[in-house]
């Protein structure tokens, strides 16, 4: 169990960390309620705060959206995934790994009921799960895991030396915590939020564990109705 808990804090202080790469930091880990640094500004929690709050996201926005990070990997599909590929599109990304006991779960139990939501604009969307333990999330593993949260998830794994350079390149920096008295052996410290990445290949939100489906929802329509109204 304090093991367990000691992952927990490590991963919050990952967030926490990770984070400032994109010019804000997270804040407060308190479900519904981030908080923000100089150029990030938090949103308020579902039915709370006011109109036009973020110029109307729900999210974190981030005030100098940055171009996203390009990659390739392979998806547990066998396909190949280019992010660079998907512009035109809202693509969500997330950090995470199959033996996860918390964190992941519940951001997963989030794309299932946001899947859901906006299954009218699937081909809008691209929901990306990145794992942080090559070494057990095989392609066979993420095909096991990610359709419990629905086929709309699009798994990426690969080898170290092929996920590295996408994970500096996000500011992820994994920890392996030995667990040698649980049947895991380890677990991984990673950060929590989901990265949103416009039509235009930005990131301009950041959602830190605590946010719901319908906020994200929200900020998916927003984007892709501004985008239909550039022409």
């Amino acid at each position: 169990m304090r093991k367990l808990w000691w992952v927990g804090l490590a991963v919050l202080v990952l967030l926490a960390a990770g984070s400032w790469w994109f010019g804000t930091r997270a804040g407060s880990d308190q479900p519904g309620g981030p908080g923000a640094g100089p150029a990030g500004t938090p949103a308020p929690s579902s039915g709370q705060g006011t109109a036009g709050t973020n110029n109307g996201f729900k999210g974190m926005v981030l005030q100098n959206p940055r171009e996203a990070p390009d990659f390739e990997l392979k998806a547990a599909d066998g396909s190949t995934f280019k992010l660079s590929d998907q512009r035109g599109k809202v693509v969500l990304l997330f950090f995470g790994y199959t033996n996860c006991p918390d964190v992941c779960p519940a951001t997963m139990a989030v794309w299932k009921e946001l899947g859901k939501r906006v299954k009218d604009r699937a081909d809008d969307v691209r929901m990306v799960f990145i794992t942080v333990d090559p070494e057990r999330d095989t392609p066979k593993r993420l095909r096991e895991y990610l359709p419990k949260y629905g086929e709309h998830i699009v798994g990426l794994t690969g080898t170290q030396e092929q996920l590295k350079p996408v994970w500096d390149a996000y500011s992820v920096k994994p920890e392996r915590v030995e667990m040698p008295d649980s049947a895991l052996k380890y677990a991984m410290a990673h950060p929590a939020q989901v990265y949103l990445i416009d039509p235009e290949g930005k990131i301009r939100l950041l959602y830190p564990l605590g946010y719901k489906a319908e906020d994200i929802e929200h900020d998916i329509r927003l984007l892709l109705e501004q985008r239909q109204n550039r022409g």
